[in-house]
């Protein structure tokens, strides 16, 4: 069934451990200057919404629920429409990155990336082409690399995204380490045209982050 395969294959993709190598070295923490310049040179990994533990419950609840017939004949439309939104979300933020950010190179990966997958063999079969399917191509080849997390700010609760760096360590200041995903315009344009209101800030996210690492860049 299409839902099961959608769960199964994220459960699969750069999740589980690397058996039989050797431990990962995990880098030491980037100055912001170090950052920055590895960056420019390097490798943006951007990290795009999978859905996998709600994709992975609701089927659990299909197949081992004590549900309704009438729950369990709805479940699979459920899960297929969660499939469509998110899809339709990462190919916003796909298309905005090609489009409007140009300050390195980016790559594209689930959220159910693993740093061992990603310190261990170079990223090798982690990261997506635009039709969500694993690349082979491409890897880090022991380039630099930065990451961009959706998160919430712990200090104000606000939703944003933030960049990590290559041990998984959140950035500090100088360093633009966030943007925020919520503003006036998201809620602007919601209340008017809702159905492009997301893919709308969505670039005016990838735009400010583009701008925020090129102004930084120069200065330092």
């Amino acid at each position: 069934m299409l839902h099961k395969f959608y769960a199964t294959a994220l459960l699969l993709f750069c999740m589980t451990p690397i058996f039989g190598q050797a431990k990962v070295e995990i880098p030491k923490k980037s100055t912001p200057t170090e950052a920055i310049r590895d960056l420019k040179d390097g490798i943006l990994i951007v990290r795009l919404t999978s859905e996998f533990k709600k994709i992975k419950e609701l089927n659990r609840i299909l197949e081992e629920g004590d549900i309704s017939a009438q729950t369990r004949a709805s479940l699979p439309n459920k899960i297929q429409k969660i499939i469509e939104d998110r899809d339709a979300e990462n190919s916003s933020w796909i298309t905005y990155f090609e489009t409007e950010y140009n300050f390195s190179d980016v790559y594209f990966a689930y959220d159910t990336l693993r740093k061992e997958a990603l310190l261990g063999n170079g990223g090798e079969n982690c990261f997506l082409n635009k039709s969500f399917k694993i690349e082979p191509s491409l890897s880090l080849e022991g380039r630099n690399f930065l990451m961009l997390f959706k998160e919430t700010l712990p200090d104000s609760g606000a939703e944003a995204v933030v960049f990590k760096d290559a041990s998984f360590q959140e950035l500090s200041k100088p360093f633009p380490y966030y943007v925020k995903t919520t503003g006036f315009m998201l809620v602007f344009n919601s209340l008017f045209k809702n159905e492009i209101a997301e893919d709308r800030n969505i670039r005016r996210i990838v735009k400010k982050v583009n701008k925020k690492l090129e102004s930084f860049y120069k200065k330092s």
